[in-house]
């Protein structure tokens, strides 16, 4: 082979072989198989992203804001505070926040990981949806970051919680994935997987958390 031919398939093989290193460590971080190779967003996806960009309010793109802002982390501590309030045991009111805050660092983690493996433009790159943001959002849009971290928070709490209170944890982090799709931050599938790998770790280690507080009978 011509050496400049060669050092060119070098130069391509690497990153590919990157990127399917990448995505195996995000794999076993998370417990969740993604994908070896990445399709395009649908032409469906495309599609609700105009319709939901068609019908935006001002109200409706500040609610947003602050639940992508608030979702990151404020809007979990805030739930874990009621939480440890609510428990009748100090020991578990804290495993929970515990629970919680490994569960958020894994997913963010496992997140950041795949975003490294992935190259897909965010919707306002490629496809024309303007994004209803002050800043843009940076890297790859698959997965989203803000739904993994919101799921594995909400399910984490949500398995120390009364019903009700899992339930509004829950519908906080489905809110928090919606609002990435409406301000043109994500593709849907983006958030579905984000919400896969948080729900994987957080069942993960809130329950290895449960099993231990069995063990000393709390």
């Amino acid at each position: 082979m011509n050496p400049v031919m060669a050092r060119d398939v070098v130069m391509v093989a690497e990153p590919v072989r990157s990127a399917g290193l990448l995505r195996r460590i995000a794999s076993a971080v998370s417990g969740v198989h993604l994908p070896e190779t990445l399709a395009a967003p649908t032409h469906d996806e495309i599609m609700q992203l105009r319709h939901l960009e068609s019908i935006r309010t001002a109200t409706g793109i500040e609610h947003a804001k602050v639940l992508g802002h608030d979702g990151a982390m404020a809007m979990w501590l805030r739930h874990a505070s009621e939480l440890r309030h609510a428990e009748p045991g100090r020991v578990r009111g804290w495993a929970a926040t515990g629970s919680m805050i490994a569960a958020v660092g894994t997913a963010l983690l496992a997140s950041t990981i795949a975003k490294a493996a992935y190259t897909r433009p965010r919707p306002f790159v490629e496809d024309g949806i303007s994004l209803a943001l002050a800043g843009a959002p940076v890297g790859s849009s698959f997965p989203s970051s803000h739904a993994a971290v919101s799921r594995a928070a909400a399910e984490s709490l949500a398995s120390f919680a009364s019903a009700s209170h899992g339930a509004e944890m829950l519908s906080d982090a489905a809110r928090v994935a919606v609002s990435r799709v409406y301000t043109g931050a994500h593709f849907p599938s983006d958030v579905r997987a984000g919400a896969e790998i948080g729900s994987s770790v957080a069942r993960r280690i809130s329950g290895a958390v449960q099993r231990l507080l069995g063990r000393i009978g709390r």
